[in-house]
């Protein structure tokens, strides 16, 4: 009725979204007559189609009867995503949760969806909003070991309409390693 059943996916469901997350651990999934697996091509369709996409792998433990081949196939697919910048990785679901909101949030106000807008007769002032980011990759040893690496960084980003003068930034450790951020202008 119309192709196969990844065609099917794709006109119902993948050319209507307006932003793609994959998340992974250990399998990318079943190939499809035009990609690695169904979920490649679920998410290749929706960057060549401009629209902003998210994939996250796990850095959990690999179970004992992990399919080696299949990592290998995951390990390909997240080397090229990541040459598009696409990737990230996460440790705990807490973790996942923050990245996915943090990503969400910022897609939907670039794609002018869902946020509110400021009457014109309110004056101009500086709105500060910072998040943490965090990158994380896994290489594999010589045995198959998974490695991680992280690498952390603060985004400031003004989304008011003035100039944010005499602008002090203090970060303090708090919770689960995410830094109190505290202002003054």
């Amino acid at each position: 009725m119309g192709g196969d059943g990844q065609s099917q996916l794709n006109s119902q469901l993948v050319d209507k979204a307006d932003i793609v997350i994959g998340i992974f651990h250990t399998r990318l999934g079943r190939e499809t007559p035009r990609a690695k697996s169904g979920t490649a091509e679920e998410i290749e369709r929706t960057h060549a189609a401009g629209k902003p996409v998210h994939i996250y792998r796990s850095t959990a433990p690999l179970p004992s009867d992990v399919d080696t081949k299949e990592i290998e196939e995951l390990r390909a697919f997240f080397e090229e995503m990541q040459k598009a910048g696409l990737t990230g990785s996460f440790a705990t679901a807490e973790d996942l949760q923050n990245q996915v909101h943090a990503a969400t949030e910022h897609d939907l106000r670039a794609l002018g969806l869902g946020m509110p807008v400021a009457p014109r007769e309110v004056a101009p002032h500086a709105s500060l909003r910072a998040q943490l980011r965090t990158e994380r990759s896994t290489r594999f040893d010589s045995k198959g070991r998974p490695k991680n690496q992280s690498r952390h960084w603060l985004v400031v980003v003004n989304e008011g309409d003035a100039t944010a003068l005499g602008l002090r930034l203090e970060l303090s450790p708090i919770g689960t390693g995410m830094p109190g951020l505290r202002s003054s202008a």
